[in-house]
């Protein structure tokens, strides 16, 4: 992994511990606005933030020359473990795809339109991305 590429992580997580400690102030602003509406926001900011930063210590440990992490890190990316983040993030698309559709038939049994269409929005947007993006890496490839 070359210098150019671990500062453009960098970057990255740092836009993520950003995006998190805003997401952590708008839920203790909304919560004390509206009494405990909000705690959703401020777990998915905590979450985004911790995530973010200890992405940001690792990288900079690397930037600095410590062998042991950047050690680590090549081994995070060897081809056996791409395969298997591959494959796992494959299944797991499939799945909450399935659970998407189970989701949408019951609401539109329970005549929950607004919910069910918001959800089958969300599903053709993902499917959308997803040709898009098997497009842009089979002229790649």
């Amino acid at each position: 992994m070359t210098e150019k590429e671990l500062k453009q992580k960098l970057y990255l997580n740092i836009a993520f511990v950003v995006l998190g400690l805003a997401m952590i102030i708008t839920g203790w602003v909304l919560t004390a606005i509206r009494e405990g509406t909000s705690s959703e926001i401020t777990g998915l900011g905590s979450g985004i933030f911790a995530i973010g930063l200890l992405r940001v210590l690792q990288i900079r440990k690397i930037l600095k020359g410590d062998k042991d992490a950047l050690q680590k890190l090549k081994e995070g990316y060897d081809e056996r473990n791409v395969m298997i983040y591959n494959k796992a993030m494959s299944m797991t698309m499939k799945i909450c795809l399935f659970a998407a559709f189970i989701a949408l038939f019951v609401l539109y049994v329970l005549e929950e339109t607004v919910i069910a269409n918001t959800i089958a929005t969300v599903v053709c947007g993902s499917m959308v991305v997803y040709l898009i993006c098997h497009w842009i890496y089979s002229k790649k490839y």
